[in-house]
């Protein structure tokens, strides 16, 4: 039998916390308790997770497509985060909202549960300009209907401080232009943040943008690394360094996640307290 290369990682984004061996034909192998925090950093270029993994598993789980073609984030019940760009008319500031958007929540069968969307949310800024800006490009979808599946919630953090504890960034899209279907991860190093731009050296491609990207931070009361959404990753631009391109991430600042409250400040899924 032909051997297969193995990637071995040990996952922290699993809630069961393991060594995950993944095979180059997308099977999981074997799986033993993680003893301590492993560096990632290493492993920058995707690869794809099986149905019964992305669909089940928390985080993987909260990773939704929309018919756009971009990923979108799950962080109520009813609500999901995703690019502005990825729901308005061509892409582009100044135009339109569009009126018939589609989130695809993936099935162990590797088909979509497709849900419509009620209402959407763009920033109003995005709507005015005629050229695009990334600071904007920020949009708030509400389900027609609740969904049944753990999601993410975004937290306001001081950016230079979780980039310094937590030096690595996590995230999966629906970016595998071959097999649209598949949920493709990835971990790799933060470079920085400037401007409320999250520089990072994922691998990416187009269906990425809107996807959710988090890192791991410790709470020092509970005693256990916890997941803390950052921000949302657009493809749409790149960020030259040396001879490195980096990826870009929109740093959910205190004013995006006073938007984002405002949003859902009058739904009983409300995405924030009142602390």
């Amino acid at each position: 039998m032909l051997a297969l290369p193995v990637l071995s990682v040990c996952v922290l984004a699993i809630e069961i916390c393991s060594v995950v061996e993944v095979h180059a034909d997308g099977i999981i192998g074997a799986r033993s308790p993680c003893k301590y925090r492993r560096d990632l950093s290493q492993f920058s270029k995707r690869f794809h997770i099986p149905n019964e993994i992305a669909s089940q598993k928390f985080p993987f789980s909260t990773a939704v497509k929309l018919d756009s073609g971009c990923t979108g984030v799950t962080v109520t019940e009813r609500h999901v985060i995703t690019a502005a760009h990825c729901v308005t008319s061509n892409g582009v500031t100044g135009g339109t909202i569009d009126k018939k958007v589609h989130v695809g929540f993936l099935t162990l069968s590797g088909n979509f549960d497709w849900v419509p969307v009620k209402r959407i949310f763009v920033p109003k800024e995005w709507m005015k300009r005629v050229h695009p800006f990334i600071k904007d490009d920020f949009a708030l979808l509400v389900l027609h209907k609740r969904h049944k599946r753990p999601f993410l919630g975004p937290v306001a953090v001081n950016a230079s401080s979780v980039v310094e504890t937590s030096s690595n960034v996590y995230f999966s899209a629906f970016d595998d232009a071959e097999t649209p279907q598949n949920l493709m991860y990835r971990v790799c190093k933060a470079k920085g943040v400037s401007y409320g731009l999250l520089y990072q050296e994922c691998s990416t491609e187009n269906g990425a943008s809107g996807a959710g990207v988090y890192m791991q931070v410790y709470d020092l009361i509970q005693n256990k690394w916890d997941r803390v959404l950052v921000g949302i990753q657009n493809t749409r631009y790149r960020k030259a360094l040396s001879s490195k391109k980096l990826s870009v991430t929109l740093w959910f600042s205190k004013k995006i996640i006073d938007v984002l409250c405002s949003w859902t400040a009058n739904s009983r899924y409300s995405l924030c307290t009142n602390e």
